[in-house]
């Protein structure tokens, strides 16, 4: 029977960090090598046995902690998120989602709770449209979000009003220019006020 790999990178690095210790310093107490210790806190490389044993010589530290933690629990929430059907066919796969569990449990726990404000901000709305007699409206979207929506996929940017701009801004500086034109020529070039004058005109 194969033997079990143990991955507990992120663990590890609590571990180091728990004692405030560099990663050279660290290494330099387990008697490894700064390289293996970067590669076992980043799941590259499995826990070895004196890596271990090091941990609780050295330091004290309790070593199922490297084994225990919450890293299933996420694993299991987030795959019931998964299976939500706001991510349709892009769901992530059970891999990657181990694999955040085990390597960026803070980045799964900011999904957990990202995708929970969003579940009770959606209750709220339905609660609304129900209160206001709009039963079938939660299985559409809102106004604002389709204005939103369309925004955003087009970059933010819609030709025709971009030239239409354009225009308007081009006509409008040749009518300022225009207007420029006349109030200067209307001050008179030999009236001494002309500068305060044409000021007030433009």
């Amino acid at each position: 029977m194969a033997k079990q790999k143990l991955y507990a990178g992120t663990k590890l690095r609590e571990l180091r960090r728990k004692v405030n210790l560099t990663q050279r310093e660290f290494s330099e107490r387990l008697e490894v090598s700064l390289p293996y210790l970067n590669q076992m806190e980043n799941n590259n490389r499995p826990v070895s046995a004196a890596v271990i044993l090091g941990l609780a010589d050295v330091f004290g530290f309790d070593v199922t902690e490297l084994v225990t933690g919450d890293n299933a629990r996420l694993v299991s929430d987030m795959r019931e998120i998964a299976a939500d059907p706001i991510f349709g066919d892009d769901a992530p796969h059970l891999a990657d989602l181990r694999m955040t569990a085990n390597n960026a449990p803070g980045l799964a726990r900011a999904f957990l709770q990202l995708h929970r404000v969003y579940r009770e901000t959606h209750e709220r709305l339905a609660s609304l449209d129900e209160a206001l007699g709009r039963g079938d409206s939660r299985l559409q979207s809102s106004p604002w979000e389709e204005v939103r929506d369309f925004f955003h996929y087009c970059n933010n940017y819609i030709d025709a009003i971009d030239h239409a701009a354009e225009h308007f801004a081009s006509k409008a500086q040749g009518a300022m220019q225009a207007h420029a034109i006349t109030a200067l020529q209307a001050c008179g070039s030999i009236n001494p006020t002309w500068p305060r004058n044409c000021i007030a005109e433009l």
